[in-house]
């Protein structure tokens, strides 16, 4: 029984090895009245400062400084958490500071666990060509950052993404894998990644005639560039792809006086096809966008117990106003805006009094109940 029992210890060992950071630091704090209190402060300044050098790694800066409060209130307010194997090498009076000098491990898997709750933005990210070179610019990227803005997700600023070896690693990849998507994620504090491409050709001019069609080409004359794209949304927590939208060879033609011109149509022309898609395909993951959903309730034998019904619906936690309502046989169909997740407001049906209502079914807009008896 004694090789089980080492070869745990051993184990145990090559976890801590692996998992967690070695980090010698020095903290300190001032001496006020009491040098016991202020060397447990330098102490515990000293855990903050080893804990700060794994984020510093883990987290771009920038998002870092915006998330200032946020880590501090989290992460570090319990940076003792994430210390192991820790040993005083030095500490003493330094003027009217006291200071501490530790050696100690961070255990960067349980720091990056408590980092995942706090990722709550999207990243989107493209890369933009035009005839094989950059367009130098982020046409795309910006209509679909906006559109998603609108229906109520926080987008990371451009500005921290720039010059950053993350989103060059973003913008170089046409798949990431899981271990790339957790990297990703937990630097930016992103919940979402979207990423992916765009790229316009010049398609030549629109010819005077066009087969099938009687008369002259009112766009005869005019330069014509094509668009395609490939962009896909990536769930940082499971690596899952949860939206992709790849364009149809001849979906996105743009249409200028010139060449350029031409190719700033078909950029517009593929960002708003992106924009509405990616704003919809991502809306159950936004937990303060406003959504329709019907709540199809059968069994009402009533108008009095529709309308009862009604009002208590209107009424449930998450649900901002009635966008229709109808009965017809014993069905009461009733369109509710609402803020949250489909399956909170299917369990707040479900827990509804007065009639009791128990829900059959739900899917991202439909909800399906019927009353008990």
């Amino acid at each position: 029984m004694k090789y089980p029992y080492y070869a745990a210890i051993l184990f145990g060992l090559f976890a801590t090895a692996v998992f967690a950071t070695p980090i010698t630091v020095t903290g300190k704090a001032p001496v006020v009245d009491d040098v016991v209190a202020a060397r447990a402060a330098a102490l515990a300044d000293a855990r903050k400062t080893a804990v700060e050098k794994v984020l510093g790694v883990m987290v771009d800066s920038r998002v870092r400084v915006e998330s200032a409060l946020l880590v501090q209130d989290t992460v570090l307010a319990r940076a003792d958490g994430f210390i192991s194997n820790e040993t005083i090498l030095e500490e003493g009076l330094s003027g009217d500071f006291y200071l501490v000098k530790i050696s100690c491990d961070v255990r960067e898997r349980d720091v990056a666990a408590e980092l995942d709750k706090l990722k709550k933005s999207v990243v989107v990210r493209t890369v933009e060509t035009y005839n094989g070179k950059s367009t130098g610019e982020a046409a795309v990227e910006g209509l679909v950052r906006m559109a998603l803005v609108e229906t109520g997700h926080k987008c990371l600023d451009p500005a921290y993404l720039a010059g950053s070896d993350a989103a060059a690693k973003l913008d170089a990849a046409s798949a990431l894998s899981e271990d790339e998507v957790r990297e990703l994620g937990r630097r930016f504090l992103a919940q979402v990644l979207v990423y992916g491409t765009i790229t316009v050709e010049d398609a030549g001019e629109v010819p005077e005639d066009i087969p099938y069609v009687d008369g002259k080409n009112p766009l005869a004359g005019l330069k014509k560039a094509v668009a395609s794209f490939d962009l896909k949304a990536v769930d940082t927590d499971t690596d899952k792809v949860i939206a992709e939208r790849q364009s149809v060879p001849g979906e996105i033609i743009g249409f200028g006086t010139d060449p350029d011109r031409a190719a700033r149509d078909a950029l517009a022309e593929a960002g708003d096809v992106l924009a509405g898609y990616f704003a919809g395909a991502l809306a159950d993951l936004n937990p303060n966008a406003e959504r329709e959903v019907l709540i199809e309730i059968f069994g009402v034998t009533d108008f009095s117990t529709f309308d009862q019904l009604s009002r208590t619906v209107e009424t449930t936690p998450g649900v901002v106003g009635l966008a229709g309502r109808e009965y017809t046989g014993d069905a009461a169909r009733l369109t509710v805006i609402y803020v949250g997740r489909v399956e909170d407001l299917g369990v707040s049906v479900d827990n509804l009094a007065n009639p009791y209502i128990r829900v059959i079914k739900f899917t991202e807009d439909h909800i399906t109940a019927e009353l008990e008896d």
